[in-house]
């Protein structure tokens, strides 16, 4: 599949649904105290750290991209949303939040040590009985003129309790919305353009599905049952699996191996499908790259969130581009994308015989420069010979040099050449931002 990384700034979004804040402690236990107290083991706090959780995870992932974004939901006055309020403002989120007296701001606070969860602890009361459902839907309207598409992110605290409502208010304005559901009702999402549902959340909705088709059959039955556009269900080590009216099913590969922490890949999902979308890509591409990005985000710990550095390391993924030695069209199309990522290219052309301290300074300087460095190699001893008076028993081979060269993290791509004209007509067509020349 041809991937086109989109102008996320062209996304404008409007995010409703459930707002948290996520707080870590990290710590290590205390064997120089006893181990325990009381039966009771003991925990040194080392760190703190704070990010948004829920629907505010999806506004700054949306966000960090570069995206307009704004998040609708109910807070507490408290400390907690003063805190989510500065850090999604500095994303550009625009937060909306309907402050809610005799309400906390929901969290969850979790304890890690040594990169492991010890424990959760939540401090929430649900907002279901609240009697300004109807206030929120205000808020909501006011945003509809300033944005392409709504999603909506339900962890089932009751800021969705009127959902429908909120779908058929999108519709009248033509705003597409995309649903991260939570429940085993999923008739109450009827209208909705999308859903996102992992694949427990799907199996609690319709049943066990035991084979490909029973899976497909399924959701088919829910699209058509709940008046869907489209289902996009998530499955782990398995990928997603894309299911839309009048075409065929599409599944898109795990391109993650380690899972270092899951808890909130579906809100990256659903933002990354939504920042696609809205900037022009169509469905079955935008959902690739939020394919591809969830396994990016799985693979570290939940406190980073989604930057534009990592959609380009994705999208070298997705578009499966070769890295160290490589011919010249391979290097073309990892330049293409290097272009279309916005990314400075340098070029470097030298014999390099035997890597010292003095080449590793040399590169180090060189990356400086730009974000992708290329090495041309020179085939030919004949000019290396001219420069320095060397011993050929002391020549490595090209194959040798150029493999050393593809070691070095400072360096992208590697390729050679025998003549300067050969090289002359490289960098024509490579046109680097920087070329620069070594000499031994």
């Amino acid at each position: 599949m041809e991937i086109e990384l989109p102008d996320f700034s062209k996304a404008n979004l409007l995010v409703v649904g459930d707002i948290m804040l996520d707080r870590y402690w990290f710590g290590s236990f205390l064997p120089d105290r006893g181990v325990f107290e009381n039966s009771i083991p003991i925990m040194k706090i080392d760190s703190v750290a704070e990010c948004p959780g829920g629907a505010a995870n999806v506004a700054m992932h949306a966000g960090s991209l570069g995206s307009s974004v704004y998040l609708v939901g109910f807070t507490g006055i408290d400390c907690e949303s003063d805190i989510l309020n500065n850090k999604l403002s500095i994303n550009n989120i625009t937060c909306d939040f309907i402050k809610v007296p005799k309400y906390s701001t929901i969290l969850k606070l979790r304890v890690i040590s040594e990169n492991k969860k010890i424990f959760r602890l939540d401090f929430e009361k649900n907002f279901f009985d609240l009697d300004v459902h109807d206030e929120l839907l205000n808020h909501v309207k006011l945003f509809f003129s300033r944005v392409n598409i709504m999603i909506l992110s339900d962890y089932s605290k009751g800021t969705l309790k009127n959902v429908r409502e909120l779908i058929l208010l999108a519709k009248k304005f033509n705003i597409p919305v995309l649903v991260d559901p939570k429940g085993n009702d999923f008739l109450r999402y009827s209208g909705a353009t999308l859903l996102t549902p992992n694949l427990l959340e799907f199996e609690s909705v319709v049943g066990s599905c035991k084979s490909e088709k029973m899976l497909i059959d399924s959701g088919m039955k829910l699209i058509r049952d709940c008046n869907l556009s489209a289902l996009l269900i998530t499955r782990s080590d398995k990928g997603m699996s894309l299911l839309q009216v009048d075409k065929g099913p599409l599944h898109f590969p795990s391109y993650t191996e380690v899972v270092y922490d899951d808890t909130g890949a579906g809100d990256v999902v659903i933002a990354i499908l939504a920042a696609s979308l809205a900037s022009g890509n169509d469905l079955e591409k935008s959902c690739f790259l939020s394919n591809i990005f969830a396994g990016i985000q799985i693979k570290r710990m939940r406190t980073s969130s989604m930057c534009y550095n990592d959609v380009n390391v994705g999208f070298y993924k997705s578009n499966k581009i070769n890295f160290g030695i490589v011919c010249e069209k391979m290097l073309k199309r990892g330049i293409k994308i290097a272009r279309k990522c916005g990314e400075t290219v340098v070029m470097v052309s030298g014999f390099f015989n035997i890597l010292n301290a003095g080449h590793i300074n040399f590169f180090n300087n060189v990356k400086k420069m730009g974000d992708r460095v290329i090495v041309a190699v020179e085939d030919s001893i004949c000019s290396f010979e001219k420069n320095v008076c060397v011993n050929l028993n002391n020549v490595n081979s090209l194959k040798s040099r150029m493999l050393s060269l593809s070691l070095l993290n400072l360096i992208d791509w590697v390729i050679s050449f025998e003549s300067y004209s050969e090289l002359r007509s490289l960098v024509s067509k490579i046109s680097p931002d920087f070329f620069v020349v070594y000499k031994e």
